[in-house]
């Protein structure tokens, strides 16, 4: 496979307008891309044209299971007035790919697929099973991936790689580092600072071996509908749920574990919504929040500690 066989199977994948469904699409493209090569796969259905992909290279030989694992679906393009180029018509300028999915991570599943038929054709695996995974649905709810552990196929794996992008732009990288999302100690920092200044690449990209857990749930405050006019008639949701709100801040902001590899807990409220029309006092309000866990203070505790 030359390198402009390659470069058009990622803007193949690029093409394929899969936000959070429609996936099939981009499956079925590796599936016959499989076929090409000799290599047969197994679609996993979750719904209609939506559906997982395994693909597997036994070595008939005794050893590890090993596999490669990419997403399918890609994070909405947003106003296409932000754009430069048509989020979906793969672009190359100055040496580089423009193009909604190209980091996130069509590219990853297109160099995932490439490595594994490459292996493959090689037979330069003597040892043990290789297998590709394609998932749908992980921008929401990561649906492809627990479908996948649901019907057991993913328990004989021994290691995975995971073709998510890991990269920030070198001018914010101090900021990265201090954000929290991943534990950097000092020493490291400093080597990232010197290796990211010696590269002529725009971006620091790292390699991650291990990674924080999630939790995703909803607060729902319920009042009292009265007219704009005599709040006092009703109760106010928003009110409701602005108290909670600050009190689970305080509670993220006492927790004291942390891990060693994993850094601390993570949290981060991400939509809030109340009210219908300006002139009536809302009986409803929600929070929606996303939480990045740690083996010492678990989504368990978490949940029990919010309750």
């Amino acid at each position: 496979m030359d390198n402009n066989e390659k470069l058009q199977i990622l803007k193949d994948l690029i093409s394929f307008r899969t936000v959070n469904g429609n996936e099939h699409l981009v499956t079925a493209y590796i599936h016959d891309l499989l076929a090409k090569h000799g290599i047969s796969s197994t679609f996993i259905k979750y719904a209609e044209n939506r559906d997982d992909l395994i693909a597997e290279y036994d070595t008939g030989n005794p050893g590890p299971v090993l596999g490669f694992s990419g997403h399918a679906d890609v994070v909405h393009e947003g106003a296409l007035s932000t754009w430069t180029t048509p989020p979906f018509e793969p672009n190359v300028r100055d040496n580089r790919l423009y193009g909604r999915g190209a980091a996130d991570m069509k590219g990853g599943l297109a160099g995932l697929t490439i490595a594994f038929i490459s292996l493959v054709e090689s037979k330069s695996v003597h040892n043990g099973i290789l297998r590709l995974y394609v998932t749908m649905g992980e921008e929401v709810g990561e649906l492809g991936s627990k479908l996948l552990a649901d019907k057991g196929y993913v328990d004989d794996l021994d290691a995975v790689v995971i073709g998510e992008p890991s990269g920030v732009s070198k001018e914010r990288l101090d900021a990265y580092v201090d954000s929290g999302g991943a534990k950097f100690t000092p020493e490291l920092a400093a080597k990232l600072h010197q290796v990211s200044h010696d590269r002529k690449s725009p971006e620091q990209h790292f390699i991650f071996f291990a990674h924080k857990g999630w939790l995703m749930y909803e607060v729902v405050a319920h009042g009292k509908a009265a007219h704009s006019s005599m709040p006092k008639m009703g109760i106010n949701a928003i009110d409701m749920l602005v108290n909670y709100y600050l009190k689970e801040k305080q509670f993220y902001q006492s927790i004291q574990a942390t891990d060693p590899i994993l850094g601390d807990t993570v949290y981060a409220p991400t939509i809030i919504a109340g009210g219908k029309q300006i002139n009536s006092i809302p009986d409803i309000a929600s929070l929606k929040v996303k939480v990045r866990t740690i083996p010492e203070f678990d989504n368990q505790t978490i949940i029990k500690k919010l309750h």
